[in-house]
C-alpha cells in the first residue's frame, strides 16, 4: 500500500498549531496534524469554580512547588491539575545558567484553554528577547516582516 504524502506537519492543536493546521489546509495542502493530547470534555474537567479567596493556597503556589518544578501542582487545590504533565514522569534538562520553565500540557487545544482562550500577540519587544536577556537567540525575522506576508 502507497504511504500517504503530505505537504506539511504540525505538531500540536494549540493556538498556533491549530491555526496553521486551518490557514495551510484551506491554502489546499495536505496536512498532518499531530496531537499527543485527550480530548477535553468541559463538564468533566472544568466543572468546579471557586473563588480565588477559597482556595487552600489563595491561589498561590503550594509550597515547594516552584523549587520542585512541579507544574502540574500550578493551581491550588489542583483543579486542573490533571490537565498538565507531571515533570516527575517526563522530565527535562536546561543549563544550570540558563533556566527554563516549561510547563507542558497534553490536551486537545492545548495549554490557551488554561489561558482563557486568550493569547497576546508578539510585539517588537518579544522578537528581540536575547538583546535584552544576553542569551539564545533573537527570532530571524522582525515584527514587520510580518506584515510583508500578508
Amino acid at each position: 500500500m502507497p504511504r500517504k504524502r503530505y505537504d506539511a506537519i504540525v505538531v500540536g492543536s494549540g493556538a498556533a498549531g491549530g491555526c496553521a493546521a486551518k490557514e495551510l489546509t484551506e491554502g489546499g495542502l495536505q496536512v498532518l496534524l499531530l496531537e499527543a493530547g485527550r480530548d477535553v470534555d468541559p463538564a468533566k474537567d472544568f466543572n468546579t469554580h471557586t473563588w480565588p479567596y477559597e482556595h487552600r493556597y489563595r491561589g498561590n503556589f503550594a509550597p515547594g512547588v516552584k523549587q520542585r518544578r512541579q507544574w502540574n501542582q500550578i493551581y491550588a487545590d489542583g483543579f486542573t491539575s490533571h490537565l498538565y504533565v507531571n515533570d516527575d514522569e517526563h522530565p527535562y534538562t536546561t543549563a544550570t545558567e540558563q533556566p527554563y520553565i516549561w510547563v507542558r500540557s497534553r490536551i486537545m487545544g492545548g495549554k490557551i484553554l488554561h489561558w482563557g482562550r486568550n493569547a497576546r500577540r508578539l510585539s517588537d519587544y518579544d522578537f528581540r528577547a536575547a538583546d535584552r536577556d544576553g542569551y539564545g537567540e533573537n527570532w530571524p525575522i522582525r515584527y514587520e516582516d510580518l506584515g510583508a506576508l500578508l
